[in-house]
């Protein structure tokens, strides 16, 4: 039931225990026995100390078909290793997914951006791209196909110097199990030793299988925490989105204010406005060069109108003057056409009465009544003309 990782461990760690048992024979003592057994078992410590990661990363190339090999992580190890096809792009790099499915799930290996942050960019092996399980990474941002190795087994522990891309068909590099210098090999030993081997490769067969369910809640527990991760910086950008339109529809308001502003209100609503600004403006991200160019361009066209609202304003003052003053003038001159007919029809009335009466009448000669008759007629005419004047001088300047 153990995949060939498993069986690997187990061939070291019986390769181990007999070069310790061989260091034991040889020294006769059962110190030294334990002595040769630490000093197997800090070479192995030693050798599964992380190597430091490369500059760059050696990628596969464009390969319609790549394979897996090695990882030694007893849960992933069986998930990510097999053959693998190309199937699409994701973030501008090609995708794959294994040729067969692990536990009803697809496999998938693709490369995420930095859209979600810095440390969610790489190269990543998991069920779907972009969901929150993931199984492998590698950080490599440069690496335009998947890097042939330097991957992280799990997504935050340390490189798995086994973990290994390449063509399918490339035979994969088996780890060798380490010599430990100043030690003969490991020979063969009597039935007691193949007994005690055998016990201990039961008892490192369920300390495998204890180890492998261990790392698989270590590996949900990643997957959790990076799940969390990932709903908190949704939650926060969300949070920011939300504050941006808040800040950027209370400085629109105040800009409204502004642009139905009376010259006695403009200098109060600007300095609420760049009191608005002050406050909110730091809180509309990227829309901020946008919100406040639209600010300065409500103040300029307000200001110009109201401008233009002043010197009209005073341009109809001066005409409203102008025309009050040539009215009065034409009041003026009125009055003394209207005086002066007045005048003549007073006089016309004086000069009318001699004949108002029979008896005055009769005194008179005929000559005297032609010459009273002239004058009336004289007066008569001077009235009607002042009249005239007087009705001329309405049409013109008050009928049109």
């Amino acid at each position: 039931g153990l995949d060939a990782a498993a069986y690997q461990q187990l061939y070291q760690a019986a390769a181990y225990q007999q070069v310790a048992q061989a260091y034991a024979g040889m020294a006769g003592a059962a110190a030294p026995a334990a002595q040769a057994a630490q000093a197997a078992q800090a070479v192995q410590a030693q050798q599964a100390l992380p190597q430091p990661e490369a500059d760059t990363a050696e990628c596969v190339g464009q390969l319609a078909h790549i394979s897996v090999a090695g990882c030694s992580h007893a849960t992933v190890g069986g998930i990510v290793r097999g053959n693998f096809t190309a199937n699409g792009q994701n973030h501008g790099r090609p995708t794959y997914r294994k040729d067969q499915q692990v536990n009803g799930l697809d496999v998938m290996l693709y490369y995420w951006d930095e859209r979600d942050g810095p440390n969610f960019c790489g190269w990543w092996f998991g069920p779907k791209v972009g969901g929150d399980q993931v199984w492998a990474y590698h950080n490599s941002r440069s690496a335009m196909t998947p890097p042939t190795r330097g991957w992280k087994v799990p997504y935050d522990g340390p490189v798995d110097e086994t973990f290994s891309i390449g063509p399918v068909g490339a035979a994969p590099q088996v780890p060798q199990v380490p010599q430990v210098p100043g030690f003969p090999a490991a020979t063969p030993g009597s039935r007691q030793e193949q007994q005690a081997q055998m016990r201990l490769q039961h008892e490192q067969q369920r300390a495998l299988q204890q180890q492998r369910i261990k790392e698989q809640e270590e590996l949900k527990a990643k997957q959790q925490e990076m799940a969390a991760r990932r709903e908190e910086q949704a939650r926060l950008v969300a949070e920011r989105k939300q504050k941006e339109q808040e800040s950027t529809s209370i400085i629109r308001m105040a800009c409204q204010k502004i642009h139905i502003a009376k010259e006695e209100t403009i200098q109060q609503l600007e300095q609420e406005l760049y009191q608005t600004m002050q406050l909110h403006l730091p809180n509309c991200g990227f829309m901020m060069p946008k919100i406040r160019e639209e600010c300065e361009q409500v103040l300029l066209q307000t200001k110009k109108r109201l401008e233009d609202m002043a010197r009209q304003k005073a341009i109809d003052e001066e005409r409203k003057a102008r025309m009050t003053e040539q009215a009065e003038k034409l009041v003026d001159d009125f009055n003394i056409k209207v005086a002066a007919a007045e005048e003549a029809a007073k006089m016309l009335t004086e000069k009318a009465e001699a004949l108002t009466t029979i008896d005055t009448i009769l005194q008179m000669s005929e000559k005297e009544i032609e010459q009273q008759n002239q004058v009336i007629q004289e007066a008569h005419k001077e009235a009607n003309d002042r009249i005239k004047i007087c009705h001329d001088y309405l049409q013109e300047y008050y009928m049109h």
